[in-house]
């Protein structure tokens, strides 16, 4: 999908202090993405319940946040090609444990994920 060939989209934003809002109001300046009316909400998951339940509202995250409804009637989910949004994704855990076996393979599907993507791997 490319933005900028979308009419004006009415678009829930995550706060300012977030990475996401940053790379998206810098598209809104550079008029890679055509905003109708802007929401701003705090939290991924209001984001996603705001959509699910204000009609024509649409939002941008990465594909983790919306992953689990991925063949689900409860979102339309559409990857988007231009303009592109970079962003690191960083794997948090208590750093007195050590990583479980499944934990392990999550960590590389997820540096499989980022290379196929062009991401850096760390």
């Amino acid at each position: 999908m490319r933005l900028a060939e979308l009419p004006p989209v009415d678009l829930v934003v995550p706060s300012p202090n977030h990475t996401l809002r940053r790379m998206i109001e810098q598209r809104i300046w550079t008029k890679e993405i055509r905003v109708g009316r802007r929401l701003e909400m705090d939290t991924v998951h209001g984001m996603i319940d705001f959509v699910v339940h204000g009609a024509r509202w649409a939002t941008l995250l990465p594909f983790v946040a919306v992953a689990c409804d991925v063949g689900s009637d409860r979102l339309c989910i559409n990857p988007v090609v231009e303009p592109r949004l970079d962003a690191d994704l960083y794997l948090i855990r208590l750093a007195q444990k050590s990583t479980a076996a499944a934990g392990g393979l999550l960590i590389e599907a997820l540096r499989e994920q980022a290379a196929a993507a062009g991401g850096a791997v760390a």
